[in-house]
């Protein structure tokens, strides 16, 4: 009876022993199948993630390529613009050197053309002094005549009167002619140099004025 019971206990615990004896061979083998040549891991989920790597490595490539690439356009362009800049620099003191020069010519213009207007005025004066003194002559020279022609009269009552006041009135007149033709042909041929340099010198200040102008418009540009 005692062994009966005694076996019965034993039984309960063999089975728990072969349930984890079983178990165990189950992990064993299935530990070397694990470590078998012949198992094939799922290694798709590593792929995936190479592929997403290799693929983020080849944009940041590109992007690192096209900023190389920016990066050299903006350092050619950044030397293009140094080079007009100092073009541009040059050209400006070539304009300011111009318009200075341009500025000199224009008062020196200026002083030429006052001085020949003051040449003008002195002519001007001159004729008026020159017709003046010629009236004056012409009087005395009439006076004169007139003093000579009653001592002919004193002397010789036979001569003709009227052909010897005719002959004086005519050599008066002529002189008188001749006298303001000879003035007015030194005034006219004057005032017409005076003229021209005043011409000349009018249209260098404009073209001066104009180029002046124009350099000035430039160099604001």
């Amino acid at each position: 009876m005692i062994g009966y019971e005694n076996q019965l206990t034993f039984t309960p615990e063999v089975r728990s022993l072969e349930a984890a004896n079983s178990k165990l061979e189950l992990q064993i083998k299935e530990f070397y199948e694990m470590r078998s040549p012949t198992h094939k891991k799922d290694l798709s989920g590593f792929y995936a993630t190479i592929t997403d790597i290799r693929n983020k490595i080849h944009a940041r490539s590109v992007e690192n390529a096209q900023m190389i690439l920016r990066v050299d356009n903006a350092r050619v362009a950044a030397d293009d613009f140094k080079m007009k800049l100092a073009t541009e620099a040059n050209m400006s003191m070539k304009m300011e050197g111009d318009v200075a020069r341009l500025r000199g010519d224009l008062d020196s213009f200026t002083l030429t053309r006052s001085d020949l207007e003051m040449q003008i005025e002195g002519l001007k004066e001159e004729l008026v002094y020159l017709r003046r003194n010629h009236e004056e002559e012409m009087q005395l020279m009439r006076t004169q005549q007139c003093g000579a022609v009653n001592v002919d009269m004193d002397c010789a009552s036979s001569v003709d009167m009227s052909k010897v006041l005719e002959e004086m009135r005519t050599q008066s007149e002529g002189m008188v002619t001749k006298n303001q033709r000879d003035a007015a042909k030194w005034f006219k041929s004057k005032v017409e140099v005076l003229q021209s340099q005043i011409t000349t010198s009018t249209t260098e200040v404009k073209t001066s004025q104009s180029q002046k102008g124009y350099l000035e418009e430039s160099a604001d540009i």
